[in-house]
């Protein structure tokens, strides 16, 4: 894990997932120890090029999922939304247990979008 420079974000951090550039990127918006927005992306390295490859995050007041293409953009029926009754720390909570469990599968949906 390594800390990333201060950007306005209560905490940021960074996973890596292994030696070949396969990361989690954490940031966490906290008022008075309460989650009030988050985005965690699983990132992928290929040829030097860094992509995201899934977010989430709780833009919307709310937690979801996003695939992403080679762009960064949601990919088609690509957006899942979280149960209304998780807090954003809830989400946070699933979207991390998601990608730290789930990342290879990502990867290679990922690829196949590539092609």
């Amino acid at each position: 894990m390594t800390s990333m420079p201060n950007t306005g974000w209560s905490i940021e951090y960074e996973v890596l997932l292994d030696s070949a550039g396969n990361a989690l990127r954490v940031r966490i918006r906290t008022e008075r120890g309460t989650v009030v927005d988050f985005v965690v992306h699983y990132e992928i390295t290929i040829d030097d090029r860094v992509y995201a490859v899934v977010r989430y995050d709780g833009s919307h007041g709310r937690g979801h999922r996003d695939l992403l293409d080679a762009a960064g953009e949601t990919v088609e029926h690509g957006k899942r939304w979280l149960p209304e009754h998780l807090s954003l720390a809830e989400s946070l909570q699933v979207g991390l247990i998601d990608l730290r469990a789930n990342w290879m599968s990502y990867r290679s949906d990922f690829h196949r979008r590539l092609r």
